[in-house]
């Protein structure tokens, strides 16, 4: 979003296709591009990198984060857009193209924004529960009903749900399963993948890539897996969960049957008429919490670190420690006279 904005001065409007060209040809490290309007008019406009100074940037910073209407971009998109134009200079000066990076020198505040989930408008673990039901049984999107049910009732990302193979799942016929977790799988696309295909594997997040994480699987769960891999054919080396083709399972593939299994349950006007895939994960946590499970657990089996788990979770630690207060009023009150105060005794 920032390129249009590093050019000299009186350079007329760029081409209306310039951002699509850039991010399907410009910014494809393969792909050598061929002349075009496109990229004449960035040769002839564009500033040279060692011509960027901390006052260009600063204008084009602040032409990147503002909105059409005038209002800046949403905090996470004005951080990430700022982090991105700081990580190209810092790799610049790494490469010896520049001498020193210009961001240095900008006077930047990039908008505060909490991490704390919306306790309120997440759907509780048994709204999980009825609405991957109602995906079950319709012919449709039955292929779909145990992968939302992974995230809802374990806490897994989505990605690593759409990674896992057979073999990567213990399911014993009566009490807690495992999932033996190695990574995740993402769909970039075939411009962004080593191989060209559409989808790529990864390491677990903030891990080394060889680290491993296993999750435990609460029955309810174990049979609703169990269910899926007798329904819908699996063996031990298969994805769990695939497309209805039978290829690996891609965002694209499971963001209809949510949508519309989300609009039948939760209409418009409904508080959880906006509820996505990755905040069934959080439901799972807020369940684990609220159960007296410890925080440290929690985040082992969520894969978060501690201090981040207390972040995001913020309100539930909140509603912890009222219910906590209360509580503690039961025992005091069951201490009657014992409590209450010397009658000389008079407030400050």
């Amino acid at each position: 979003m920032i390129t249009p904005h590093l050019t000299r001065r009186r350079a007329p409007e760029p081409p209306a296709t310039l951002m699509k060209w850039l991010w399907n040809v410009g910014f494809v490290p393969t792909i050598e591009p061929t002349w075009c309007e496109e990229r004449a008019w960035l040769e002839r406009w564009s500033v040279p990198l060692a011509e960027i100074s901390p006052g260009l940037l600063e204008t084009a910073l602040v032409a990147a984060t503002t909105r059409q209407d005038g209002r800046r971009t949403s905090a996470d998109v004005t951080k990430r857009r700022y982090a991105g134009v700081r990580s190209v200079l810092r790799a610049a000066v790494n490469r010896d193209l520049i001498e020193s990076n210009p961001i240095d020198k900008v006077v930047w505040t990039s908008p505060r924004k909490s991490s704390a989930v919306n306790i309120v408008t997440l759907p509780s673990v048994a709204d999980v529960a009825e609405i991957v039901t109602e995906m079950a049984s319709d012919e449709a999107y039955a292929h779909y009903a145990a992968f939302f049910a992974t995230i809802g009732f374990a806490g897994l990302r989505p990605s690593e749900v759409a990674r896992l193979r057979v073999r990567d799942l213990t399911l014993p016929a009566e009490g807690w399963g495992e999932a033996h977790l190695g990574g995740a799988l993402t769909s970039p696309g075939p411009l962004y993948t080593s191989d060209g295909g559409a989808m790529e594997e990864k390491g677990l997040k903030q891990r080394s890539v060889d680290e491993t994480r296993t999750v435990p699987l609460p029955p309810v769960l174990v049979r609703w897996l169990r269910w899926h891999v007798d329904r819908f054919e699996k063996v031990a080396g298969d994805r769990v969960f695939t497309n209805q083709l039978g290829n690996d399972l891609s965002k694209d593939n499971w963001g209809k049957p949510w949508r519309d299994q989300r609009a039948r349950r939760w209409p418009a006007g409904h508080k959880l008429a906006r509820t996505r895939p990755y905040d069934l994960r959080h439901t799972a946590a807020t369940m684990m919490l609220r159960a007296g499970v410890s925080p440290a657990e929690v985040a082992l089996r969520l894969g978060h670190s501690v201090d981040m788990l207390m972040k995001i979770y913020a309100g539930v630690f909140e509603d912890e420690r009222r219910r906590a207060n209360h509580l503690i009023d039961g025992e005091f009150a069951s201490l009657g006279r014992a409590a209450l105060v010397p009658g000389w005794y008079e407030p400050l």
